[in-house]
């Protein structure tokens, strides 16, 4: 049964695979001449490989950020910065993204590689906030229960990068834009925190009761400008979902002989009780089923 699991769990993260998902997109969807590539995220070194796979010789350069202990020897920079919180890494290599992005020449080709962890690997955050505001910010962020979505809401209002403002350092220049998907909806606004998707939301600080009085203080009063024009030679693509991921998790247990069901819902909020209900629906199945389900829950600290 061990074997069978590892077996099926390995099917689904082929599925979402960085390289491969990176490399398929752009072997059907060619770019032509020079591309110069940024690549952030916890994923970001499988990704870039994929582009040097399909690119080979016409990457002339690229930024690439990922996870302490993730990084590896590129021909180009490889930051490792801090994640789930991050430090001062993280803040370098939001530094360093402006100034690469800004010596980029005009028309130059960029392709952008997004996946999940980008939130805190890579930031500049807004005037008058620090680092230690940072870290304070997300510190209550991972304890406090709320989703993915709310948590990147309020992310975006103390970054000159997320909610679409990494567009500004980019803009005119054409930007193809491929992301691995880990939230629910697949909303490009949502991963990463959005860096190149024009945050048009209304944003009401009410609507986080539980904020403390200290932290809210550091939320600006005023959105960061957005210029319709900075979007205007920009295209983003999901090229890998959960959805895919269960997707071929539910094929490959058929394979190996189980009554697959793959469920729909993203499974969210508290994890205690997403645990329940899923316990609920194991022990009233029959023998020989599986049930494959993908999310992301929450946990509130005491």
């Amino acid at each position: 049964m061990r074997a069978a699991l590892l077996e099926i769990y390995a099917a689904a993260l082929q599925a979402v695979n960085g390289r491969a998902r990176v490399h398929a997109y752009l072997t059907q969807h060619s770019l032509s001449g020079d591309v110069h590539v940024i690549a952030l995220g916890k994923a970001a070194a499988a990704m870039i490989h994929g582009a040097m796979d399909a690119l080979g010789g016409r990457i002339a350069s690229a930024y690439i950020v990922t996870k302490h202990g993730h990084g590896e020897t590129l021909p180009w920079p490889c930051i490792e910065a801090g994640h789930p919180l991050p430090d001062a890494h993280s803040l370098a290599a939001g530094a360093g993204l402006v100034e690469y992005a800004c010596q980029l020449p005009p028309l130059a080709q960029v392709l952008v590689l997004l996946s999940g962890g980008a939130s805190s690997l890579v930031e500049l955050p807004r005037p008058g906030l620090t680092l230690a505001d940072l870290r304070a910010f997300n510190e209550w962020l991972l304890a406090c229960g709320l989703n993915i979505v709310q948590c990147n809401t309020l992310r975006k209002r103390l970054s000159q990068i997320k909610g679409g403002q990494m567009a500004k350092w980019l803009a005119p220049r054409p930007v193809l834009c491929l992301c691995i998907s880990d939230v629910p909806g697949d909303d490009p606004s949502v991963i990463a925190s959005g860096p190149l998707v024009a945050d048009v939301s209304v944003f009401d600080v009410h609507a986080y009761p539980s904020l403390p009085a200290h932290l809210r203080a550091l939320l600006p009063k005023e959105a960061l400008p957005l210029e319709p024009a900075w979007f205007h030679t920009l295209r983003i693509d999901i090229i890998a979902t959960l959805q895919q991921a269960k997707t071929a998790a539910g094929q490959a247990a058929q394979r190996l002989g189980y009554r697959a069901q793959v469920h729909e819902e993203f499974i969210a909020d508290d994890a205690q009780a997403a645990a329940h209900a899923m316990v609920q629906t194991l022990r009233t199945s029959a023998a020989g089923s599986m049930h494959i389900w993908g999310g992301e829950t929450t946990v509130q600290l005491p």
